[in-house]
């Protein structure tokens, strides 16, 4: 079966990017343009799941069956591990709470309040966090993008089962409109971007499911890739290391629809180094990486905490508030913060191996049982399931400008 592994270490380290982009360690990966700017790899990760979702799908939404089995498999792709890790959270803020009244031990934000509140838990449990009911993320904060996602999902899902012989020039229209749109709101109406999420991720997922039309059509003729992989990845540092936040937002959709489409024929030496053993393995925890990620930080911030009280010691005089209003420590100097945010990345990946194996792997099998127990009528059915063989699942990788 197919399986686009230079696209699944992509994914691998972009999820690593964005892990980067949340810490605050006053290093030089905290410096680095690239790393400031990786919250626009969750464009690059609706493009890629609109690309391998029409992929492995494409002949097998014609009936509702086949839809059902559809959105069953991807609600448990995205719920189980998602509510893993808002559990982990619930617990630590009922011990913070009891922390709080009974020990006064420095607990940073008040429990149960703004974006832990109790509503926002409730919207979390159902998968709406994401679509416009909130003006920022809301207890893993990387999770407001899975929300939109699994929406737009049922939107192409839907899409596919009434108007499959035209989806090319349908999903083309539909990301064009999308995207026009969320230039609109978001630029011209000032609408917040957590407002416009559900609309950037049809965007961006509509515009992932035109590229794998274009990739369809041309895949079989005989093409020399091997200079421009170098020349869109220099392209992409040189971009993300110099442009703002506000010149990348949407516009580098484009931009990652063309990373997909040439690195999806793996032709030069950086679809190699991309498909190498570590970074595919990184490509493989990639989606736990994404949703586990902040639970370590929140994870070593408490401890951070406890430690302060335990040692009678304070680091807040090594906090400096960034552009964005942010907490950045800069104890020790930018060397001593680099490794630092490299222990942080590696004990993410750790965290990341072990929810991918008991989390992911169990509930995915659980929920494809399911799905393959309701019955399939029409040609989707004698299909074989592409997708089986595809360890791409783009996480939604979170951040924001």
């Amino acid at each position: 079966m197919v399986r686009f592994t230079a696209l699944d270490g992509w994914r691998g380290l972009a999820a690593v990017l964005v892990a980067l982009y949340h810490l605050g360690l006053a290093g030089h990966f905290y410096t680095w343009g690239m790393v400031r700017n990786s919250w626009v790899f969750v464009d690059f990760f609706f493009v890629l799941s609109g690309f391998v979702l029409a992929y492995g799908y494409s002949a097998k939404l014609h009936d509702r069956g086949g839809v059902a089995k559809f959105i069953v498999r991807r609600f448990g792709r995205l719920w189980p591990l998602h509510i893993f890790t808002l559990l982990v959270l619930l617990a630590l803020e009922v011990i913070k709470y009891f922390l709080l009244d009974a020990t006064r031990l420095p607990v940073g934000e008040i429990p149960f309040e703004s974006r832990r509140s109790i509503p926002a838990l409730f919207s979390n449990l159902i998968l709406v966090q994401g679509v416009g009911f909130f003006d920022s993320w809301t207890w893993n904060g990387p999770s407001w993008s899975i929300s939109a996602e699994f929406y737009t999902y049922i939107l192409f899902a839907g899409l596919f089962l009434y108007f499959s012989k035209r989806m090319g020039w349908l999903c083309a229209g539909v990301s064009l409109v999308a995207g026009t749109l969320l230039m609109l709101l978001y630029f011209y109406f000032d609408v917040s971007e957590f407002r416009v999420s559900l609309v950037r991720c049809i965007f961006e997922f509509f515009a992932g499911v035109s590229t794998f039309y274009v990739y369809d059509r041309i895949k079989g003729r005989v093409w020399n890739f091997y200079g421009l992989e170098i020349l869109l990845v220099v392209a992409l540092v040189g971009l993300m290391s110099t442009l703002p936040a506000e010149a990348l937002f949407g516009s580098a959709t484009p931009f990652f629809c063309a990373i997909v489409l040439v690195f999806a024929f793996e032709q030069g030496p950086i679809s190699r180094f991309m498909s190498s053993k570590w970074v595919n393995r990184l490509g493989l925890y990639s989606y736990s990486i994404y949703l586990t990620h902040y639970l370590v930080i929140v994870l070593v911030n408490a401890s951070s905490r406890v430690g302060e009280r335990l040692f009678h010691i304070s680091l807040r005089e090594w906090v400096v508030v960034d552009g964005k209003g942010n907490d950045v420590l800069t104890a020790g100097g930018p060397w001593v913060q680099d490794v630092l945010a490299l222990l942080v990345i590696a004990l993410t990946v750790a965290v990341a191996s072990q929810t991918y194996k008991f989390v992911e792997v169990p509930c995915q099998a659980y929920f494809n049982r399911l799905a393959e127990r309701i019955p399939v009528r029409g040609r989707g059915a004698r299909q074989d399931d592409r997708l089986a063989g595809l360890a791409i699942e783009a996480p939604n990788v979170a951040g924001q400008p």
